[in-house]
């Protein structure tokens, strides 16, 4: 059979509701900070991208199997040598299911809260962080349409943070947790996710 593979474009009126959330958060979080090797701070937007999956999507009584796919996000943190704090995800995940040969994104927003340990003989900074989130696509006809919350557990490894670009690598789990359509519960098994980026 032959398998498709296609992107969901989202309406005029669901792109535009997009970008004014992306650009509310981007210009409504004010200063963050990550504590470099020297105790400065430094604002902080760093990009990602990788893989995730696979897993297994339960569905009305059903089981779906998720291949392995593409992810790539954008994060607004304040990072603290040695504290806890709060950040934003906005991240982009594919879905694919053998069963149903459907292809689509998911679009996915987070609150996070996350602790910093400064590594300073290794001129690393390891970041373990939790991130709970509402994926808002409407296009998930295999898993009903409504709004999917969402659960991703990760840590990232950065590279000296006293440059101006630093290298990350993030590893961790993410699950789809819950979803209601018509009362039908809706949640997926962890899924390993690997991603590598940049830091600015």
């Amino acid at each position: 059979m032959h398998t498709k593979y296609f992107f969901i474009i989202p309406s005029q009126k669901t792109t535009i509701m997009y970008l004014i959330v992306i650009l509310l958060l981007l210009f409504s979080t004010g200063k963050y900070s990550l504590a470099d090797n020297t105790g400065k701070e430094k604002d902080v937007i760093s990009i990602r991208a990788g893989f995730w999956g696979p897993t297994y999507l339960s569905f009305d009584e059903k089981k779906y199997d998720l291949e392995t796919s593409l992810s790539s996000g954008i994060n607004i943190d304040s990072h603290k040598e040695n504290s806890y704090y709060t950040g934003f995800a906005i991240d982009l995940y594919r879905l694919h299911t053998k069963e149903t040969d459907e292809g689509v994104s998911l679009l996915n927003f987070g609150f996070a809260i996350k602790r910093d340990y400064l590594l300073r003989n290794a001129g690393l900074t390891i970041c373990p962080s939790l991130t709970v989130g509402l994926a808002l696509k409407s296009e998930l006809t295999f898993i009903g349409k409504s709004g999917h919350f969402t659960l991703k557990a990760t840590v990232d490894i950065i590279s000296k943070t006293d440059k101006p670009v630093s290298f990350l690598i993030e590893g961790g789990f993410f699950w789809i947790v819950a979803g209601m359509e018509n009362k039908i519960k809706i949640y997926s098994f962890p899924a390993p996710i690997l991603r590598a980026g940049l830091m600015f």
